[in-house]
């Protein structure tokens, strides 16, 4: 009878606080590799949509003759606009829908500008394929569309028609030939608190054409992409780069694209204070790296991915370590000024004819 009641003995107090303490010990311990397990498969899941992406632009130009989509033009061009819209006619054929056209049953290449945003022209009521959402933006990012493109193989007309000198502008999409393998193509970008479910990207503003609205194109290194008159920025080619042998970090070929520190920013005109330039914001001031430039939201907002011309698609470090003093300070990072680079256009035919002087 004695042994039996011993055997029937419940736990004590003690027994079952250790038991607690080890078990609150082990989700200590699992509860971060979770995160970082969960974190890792959401950013497998974003490089699979970006080598979608690229796929996709492959077969585009399979039948379009070896051709990128436009980043952006209106379906009915007004000749003597600028490349505005004709008046009444609000269609638009973008990166982003020319590509929707193979992955949505029905899908075309150009869209309404029917939607309705407080903050974005260009709004629309259609609906793009789930392929173009980063797993890791937050829900209350509304955006359709959580990457960019490159804007000169992809050119923004309006911007390059209103804009840009006279003969400098590209004025076609590039060729898959006028790349190099490590050519960047398609990247994590900034998206924008406010904006609303008709927002398809975060790439309409008013301040880069001679008159009316434009897509901004990539706010990558510091807008210099956007420049034609330095193709410098654009192109790359070792008897035409008057930067060639510079010593500026930023201006060679190998250098890293400019990122600035937050000390940097607290000095720019009108920034109303520092502004946390990984965090994506809903106002004020996103200094180069809103409007297409890269968003390291991996890994702790230390990484991005980028698919390149090759098919491959890489995910790219930021690192802490300033380049750069002053106003000019900036991070380091993965992300090569020749990834944004073009081969350089050999004759007149070309997109670009190389200014004298």
């Amino acid at each position: 009878m004695s042994n039996r009641r011993k055997a029937s003995r419940g736990f004590t107090l003690v027994e079952l606080l250790v038991v607690i303490g080890i078990i609150a010990v082990l989700i200590g311990i699992l509860l971060p590799a979770l995160g970082k397990a969960r974190e890792r498969a959401k950013t497998i899941s974003c490089a699979s949509n970006l080598r979608q992406l690229f796929q996709t632009a492959r077969i585009y130009g399979a039948e379009n003759r070896d051709s990128f989509p436009y980043g952006f033009i209106f379906a009915n061009e007004n000749p003597i606009g600028n490349g505005r819209n004709v008046a009444g006619k609000t269609d638009m054929i973008t990166w982003f829908s020319s590509l929707d056209k193979f992955m949505a049953k029905g899908a075309v290449d150009q869209f309404a500008g029917n939607g309705s945003s407080p903050w974005i022209d260009g709004a629309t009521k259609r609906k793009f394929a789930k392929v173009f959402k980063c797993p890791s933006v937050d829900s209350y990012f509304r955006q359709q569309v959580h990457y960019y493109h490159h804007p000169i193989a992809m050119p923004y007309m309006t911007l390059e028609r209103g804009f840009t000198p006279a003969g400098e502008a590209v004025i076609s999409p590039a060729k898959f030939t006028q790349l190099y393998p490590e050519t960047a193509l398609f990247w994590d970008t900034v998206c924008w608190q406010s904006a609303t479910d008709d927002t398809p990207s975060l790439f309409w503003q008013n301040d880069q054409t001679v008159q009316g609205y434009s897509p901004e194109a990539s706010g990558i290194d510091s807008d210099r992409l956007t420049d034609p008159s330095v193709p410098e920025f654009r192109y790359r080619g070792p008897t035409a780069d008057r930067y060639a042998n510079d010593t500026r970090f930023d201006w060679q070929t190998n250098g890293p694209i400019i990122w600035a520190t937050e000390k940097a920013l607290s000095g720019v005109s009108g920034n109303g204070g520092v502004i946390d330039a990984n965090q994506d914001s809903g106002d004020g001031l996103i200094w180069n790296f809103g409007f297409g430039g890269p968003r390291w939201r991996h890994n702790g907002n230390t990484s991005c991915n980028v698919a390149y011309a090759d098919g491959t698609v890489r995910t790219l470090r930021l690192t802490k370590k300033v380049l750069g003093t002053g106003a000019n300070e900036c991070y380091d990072n993965e992300f090569r000024r020749y990834m944004i680079m073009l081969k350089w256009p050999q004759n007149k035919k070309d997109s670009y004819k190389y200014p004298v002087g």
